[in-house]
């Protein structure tokens, strides 16, 4: 069956290209990811973060590698993770944590949601329910 793509519907033939394409580019990123070579852990979060399906538990587990290894843009997405409970228990404190880490290195979007947090810093240390707004790499 023919799907449609901007308008105009896709062979079945050319679909399963396409799809065996994809799965080919997530492949060799996972192979890259586990090679530790740089970047690829955070790109094959970003995968899982905003691909189809969505899988935020994987996202999380590659997030955080990645953020180890000292990627930034890994930082302020496990840190948004965090602070919203998305794929993992919702948790301030780490939210903090990877946000400092990755404003300390001069990043735009971990000190912008940094100072969110801060400013509703009350609500973290009595457990606050709502969600700070805040901003993804």
């Amino acid at each position: 069956m023919s799907q449609p793509f901007e308008g105009r519907l896709l062979s079945e033939e050319v679909e399963a290209q396409l799809l065996a394409e994809i799965d080919l580019q997530l492949k060799r990123l996972l192979k890259a990811a586990k090679a530790n070579v740089k970047y690829a852990a955070c790109d094959l979060a970003l995968e899982f973060d905003f691909g189809t399906p969505r899988d935020m538990k994987k996202a999380v587990r590659w997030y955080k590698r990645a953020a180890e290894a000292g990627d930034e843009r890994a930082m302020v997405n496990l840190g948004f993770a965090y602070a919203n409970g998305d794929g993992v228990r919702r948790n301030l404190v780490l939210a903090l944590y990877w946000y400092r880490r990755a404003a300390r290195r001069g990043n735009r979007t971990a000190i912008d949601n940094l100072a969110e947090l801060r400013r509703l810093e009350g609500g973290v240390s009595r457990g606050s329910r709502k969600p700070p707004d805040g901003n993804r790499h």
